[in-house]
């Protein structure tokens, strides 16, 4: 009856390790993705100013959420983004997901970027795209 107990708690707390690897990996893709925002949002909104850049970025989230709810929690302001309500939307998602709806928003952003200016601001912001995911092929 000891053993039994004891193999009972010791794969409690393999799941509730398991569980806070997992949440810190996901922790991780939103810092990364939140990073990445910030800088694109500086460097969109010192070329086309802060009104564009917000209209952008509220376009491509209004795009990607219909697939991926989860990015409700992304706020556009004139001030750039919060996504402090990003993390609550998290809990139940694999990385997977999170990681393809972040990268839904992205590509958003830089096909928004490309109709309306063509190449010319997306070779300027394509650079943080490309390290947005190497960061996350390396996460």
């Amino acid at each position: 009856m000891g053993q039994l107990r004891d193999k009972d708690i010791r794969e409690e707390a393999l799941r509730q390790a398991q569980a806070e690897i997992a949440q810190e990996v996901k922790q991780e893709i939103v810092d990364i993705f939140r990073e990445l925002l910030e800088r694109l949002w500086a460097r969109l909104a010192s070329l086309v100013g802060e009104t564009a850049t917000m209209a952008i970025f509220r376009s491509a989230l209004w795009e990607t959420t219909g697939p991926y709810a989860f990015l409700k929690g992304t706020k556009v302001s004139e001030n750039g983004l919060r996504l402090d309500c990003l993390q609550e939307n998290l809990a139940a998602l694999d990385r997977a997901t999170i990681r393809a709806g972040l990268l839904a928003f992205i590509d958003s952003i830089v096909a928004l970027i490309t109709d309306l200016t063509g190449d010319i601001l997306v070779r300027k912001v394509q650079p943080l795209v490309e390290q947005f995911n190497q960061q996350l092929e390396e996460g």
